[in-house]
């Protein structure tokens, strides 16, 4: 059973929503004759544009593998053989001591075992444009518990608990 999920809906929502007010300025500042805020409101409509595309990627999870699509091109392709980590990690690595906040959770596939440093390492250069991931939710660590049969892996969470009948 494939299952299929946006990387982060609202975000793909938001940005989406932005690109298309945008275009609609580059659009009015061509009708104006004004080729410096054309260029302006240009380079912002691919910016977000690039911003709409990575968070409306589509993952597939399946029997063979994890998928990523981008407007229905697959542009990677991880089988769960080659796939070594499975976790969740909160984007908030650089915080306070004492403090809970992790920032957003993202649920990730990773082709290597990582470190706790290279956990931290790779949330500083979060996102990671042609790799597996996508926003944490029970429904979407179900989905892949039904597929994978290790451990997940769990890095800045705070006091998040993956559930009954879920490995943590």
């Amino acid at each position: 059973m494939k299952r299929r999920f946006l990387v982060n809906p609202m975000a793909c929502a938001y940005a989406g929503t932005v690109t298309l007010g945008l275009m609609v300025m580059t659009g009015v500042m061509v009708h104006l004759h004004r080729p410096l805020s054309v260029a302006a409101f240009l380079v912002l409509t691919l910016i977000f544009l690039a911003v709409t595309l990575q968070n409306g990627a589509v993952i597939t999870v399946g029997k063979e593998g994890v998928t990523r699509s981008v407007l229905g091109i697959r542009r990677k392709f991880l089988p769960w053989t080659s796939i070594r980590e499975v976790g969740v990690a909160g984007l908030k690595v650089v915080k306070s001591k004492n403090s809970e906040k992790t920032g957003s959770l993202y649920l990730y596939f990773w082709e290597t075992t990582m470190t706790e440093q290279e956990r931290f390492d790779m949330l500083l250069h979060w996102p990671h444009f042609n790799t597996c991931y996508l926003l944490f939710s029970h429904e979407r660590v179900k989905a892949v518990q039904m597929l994978w049969d290790r451990k997940i892996v769990t890095y800045n969470v705070g006091d998040l608990t993956l559930g009954e009948g879920l490995k943590n």
